[in-house]
C-alpha cells in the first residue's frame, strides 16, 4: 500500500530541504543537537528567572497560580521554548 499523500509531501519538503542547505545525516544531527540543546538552556535558564521573580514576589505576599502562570509565560516570550 502506498503512503498517504501528506506522507510523500512531507518526504519531499524533507529531501528538498536538505539539499538545499547541503545537509548530510551528519550535519543534520548536529543542527538537531544544537536546537535541542539550545531549547533546553532556554528552559533552565527561564526556571531560574521565574523562580527568582517567584521568591521576590512572595516575600511581598502569595502569589497565585496566574501569577505563576503569567510570570512563566513573560519570561519565556520569544525563546526557542515559546515557539
Amino acid at each position: 500500500m502506498s503512503a498517504p499523500i501528506e506522507e510523500e509531501s512531507r518526504r519531499i519538503f524533507e529531501r528538498r530541504m536538505l539539499a538545499h542547505y547541503n545537509l548530510d545525516e551528519k550535519k543534520l544531527r548536529r543542527l538537531a543537537m544544537f536546537f535541542l540543546v539550545h531549547s533546553h538552556i532556554d528552559l533552565k535558564l527561564i526556571a531560574l528567572v521565574v523562580k527568582a521573580e517567584t521568591e521576590k514576589r512572595q516575600q511581598k505576599g502569595t502569589l497565585s497560580l496566574d501569577d505563576l502562570k503569567s510570570l512563566s509565560r513573560k519570561w519565556s516570550n520569544g525563546t526557542f521554548t515559546s515557539i
